[in-house]
C-alpha cells in the first residue's frame, strides 16, 4: 500500500492519504490531486510520499489533475521553510501564496476593448556593469546582489538586459502599475516569454499565465508579491526591483517579507538573486557591507543634484525664517534668469497664537491641536477639522492682551521671500 501527505490551501498542515495502485505509479511531490476533506473532494498538492503512516482508518486520494508535478521540488521546500520560519500551517502558507487559480482553471474572457499601459524608456548598460550576476546565471549559483542604481530607468534597463542571459526569470515590483509598466516594456522585447501576475488581473487571465508558465510558454514572470510563486520548474534569476519598498512587507495574513522570501527561494534553488534601488534599504545595504550581498555600485551617467543642509540654529538670516544661505543663493540663480523653487510644508501664515502673558495656546476644542492663522480669512483654523474661529480680542485663559502670531506658513514665507 502507498501513501503520501497531502498539503490544502485551509489552515491545516498535511494530510495522509492512501494512494490506489494504479495512480501510485505517477505520484510525485508537486502534484495537484482532489481527496475527499470534509464530506467533499478538494484540490490539494501532494507534499511527499509518506513510508510510515498514521494508525487508523484512511481515505483514498480520487485523482490526479495532470501528469506531472505544477510545484518544483525547490518551491515545496520554500513553503515549508516559510511555515517554520514565520510560525504558520504549512496549508496556511499554500493559501497565502498560491493563486486559487493553480488549483482550479478559469476560462479567460476575450475583451473587445483592450487595455494598453505606458511603457518606459531604456537605456543602454555596460556590459561590466552586468558581467557579475550573468556569470552566476551561468554557473547556476546563488548569490545575492545589491544594485545601488543611479535612477529607476537605470534599474528598469538593468533588469532588462539582464533578461538576454537567460529564461526562467522572475521580476518583482511592490505597485501594480509598476508592474503594469514594466510587463509592457518587457513584453515589447521579449513577446509572449513575458506573463503577468498581480492581484488586479482577471481570474481567467491569471489562470491563462500560469497555464503557460506550467506549460513552459512563460519563462519571464513579471509582478507583484504573486510572482514569486510562480509555478516555473527552473528558476535561474531572480530581481526584486526598488527592494525598500514598504510594500515589500505583507501586513495582513501571514507577515512575511516578499523580498526576504525572494533571497532565500534563490538560495534554495541555486539562483542568482538581484535587489536593487536607488535608495537601498538601510539592512540590505548593511548585508551589502558584511559581504553577505555583494554591491554594485555603477558610475552614474546623470548628473545628480548638489545638496547642501543649512542648520537653521547657527545660521545667519535675512529673515526669521529665511537663511542668509538660501538668499544668497536664490538671488544668484534669479539673476541667471534662472527658477528657483521654495517648498514650504506648513500652510497658512502663523503657526499659533500664543499669550505671552499667560503662554496659552489657542487650540481646536474637538482636536486639541493649536489653531493656524490664515491671512487671506483672517481666521484660525483647525487642519485636522477644518473648524474657523475669529481671532480673539483678548486671551480666554488670563483676559490679557498680549497675544502673538508665531511659526511661518506658505503665507508668511511668501511675503518674505516677495520683500
Amino acid at each position: 500500500m502507498n501513501f503520501v501527505d497531502v498539503l490544502f490551501p485551509i489552515n491545516l498542515g498535511p494530510l495522509t492519504y492512501k494512494c490506489p495502485d494504479e495512480l501510485a505509479v505517477k505520484a510525485e511531490p508537486g502534484m495537484i490531486v482532489s481527496a475527499p476533506l470534509k464530506n467533499k473532494l478538494t484540490a490539494g498538492i501532494i507534499l511527499r510520499k509518506n513510508t510510515s503512516p498514521p494508525a487508523g482508518r484512511l481515505k483514498d486520494i480520487s485523482e490526479f489533475k495532470g501528469d506531472t508535478p505544477v510545484l518544483s521540488k525547490g518551491l515545496l521546500k520554500l513553503l515549508l521553510w516559510m511555515a517554520d520560519y514565520y510560525i504558520s500551517n504549512e496549508g496556511l502558507i499554500l493559501k497565502q501564496t498560491m493563486p486559487k487559480e493553480l488549483f482550479s482553471e478559469t476560462k479567460a474572457r476575450r475583451s473587445k476593448k483592450e487595455i494598453h499601459h505606458d511603457k518606459t524608456d531604456i537605456i543602454d548598460i555596460k556590459e561590466q556593469d552586468i558581467s557579475p550576476v550573468a556569470e552566476s546565471v551561468r554557473e547556476s549559483k546563488y548569490k545575492a546582489f545589491l544594485l545601488h542604481a543611479p535612477s529607476l530607468q537605470y534599474e528598469y534597463s538593468f533588469a532588462l538586459n539582464l533578461l538576454k542571459t537567460t529564461g526562467n526569470i522572475i521580476v518583482l515590483l511592490p505597485e501594480v502599475s509598476q508592474a503594469d509598466l514594466v510587463f509592457t516594456t518587457f513584453r515589447e522585447v521579449y513577446s509572449d516569454r513575458v506573463c503577468l501576475l498581480h492581484s488586479e488581473i482577471s481570474k481567467g487571465r491569471r489562470s491563462e499565465y500560469i497555464r503557460g508558465i506550467i506549460s513552459g510558454k512563460h519563462d519571464i514572470v513579471i509582478g507583484t508579491r504573486h510572482a514569486l510563486f510562480a509555478p516555473l520548474k527552473k528558476v535561474s534569476l531572480i530581481i526584486v526591483l526598488n527592494e525598500h519598498s514598504s510594500s515589500y512587507k505583507l501586513e495582513e495574513g501571514i507577515r512575511y517579507n516578499i523580498r526576504d522570501t525572494a533571497v532565500m527561494r534563490g538560495f534554495i534553488e541555486k539562483a542568482p538573486v538581484v535587489l536593487s534601488s536607488i535608495t537601498p534599504s538601510s539592512d540590505s545595504y548593511y548585508n551589502s557591507l558584511t559581504n553577505k550581498y555583494h554591491l554594485l555600485r555603477p558610475e552614474s551617467q546623470i548628473k545628480q543634484p548638489f545638496i547642501k543642509i543649512v542648520n537653521m540654529s547657527f545660521e545667519k538670516k535675512i529673515k526669521p525664517y529665511i537663511s542668509k544661505t538660501v538668499y544668497e543663493a536664490s538671488k544668484k540663480f534669479i539673476k541667471q534668469d534662472k527658477k528657483v523653487v521654495f517648498v514650504v510644508n506648513r500652510r497658512g501664515h502663523s503657526s499659533m497664537l500664543l499669550c505671552r502673558a499667560c503662554e496659552h495656546i489657542e487650540k481646536c476644542k474637538t482636536c486639541n491641536i493649536p489653531l493656524v492663522h490664515h491671512k487671506n480669512s483672517n481666521d484660525l483654523i483647525c487642519h485636522y477639522c477644518g473648524k474657523q474661529t475669529k481671532i480673539p480680542d483678548k486671551c480666554p485663559r488670563c483676559g490679557g492682551f498680549e497675544l502673538e502670531m508665531l511659526g511661518a506658513g506658505t503665507e508668511k514665507i511668501q511675503e518674505e521671500i516677495e520683500e
